[in-house]
């Protein structure tokens, strides 16, 4: 590390300001665990309208493949 990275490290610690340690990143399961139960149930709500979509899906690449 040079110099100017640990005087530019001092540069950031200094502006925070923080009483809190700061931390390392790293993951964060209860977040993802979360996000996967939120997921779930919306996606077994939309399950129904999946073939809509599809079709959907299909006609547009039709029009597409008229257009040209």
């Amino acid at each position: 590390m040079s110099t100017a990275d640990a005087d530019e490290e001092s540069d950031v610690r200094a502006a925070l300001r923080t009483v809190t340690p700061l931390t390392t990143e790293g993951p964060n399961v209860q977040m993802n665990l979360f996000g996967y139960l939120v997921a779930a149930p919306i996606l077994l709500l939309l399950l129904p309208l999946l073939p809509f979509i599809v079709a959907g899906w299909f006609v547009s690449k039709g029009l597409g493949v008229l257009r040209g």
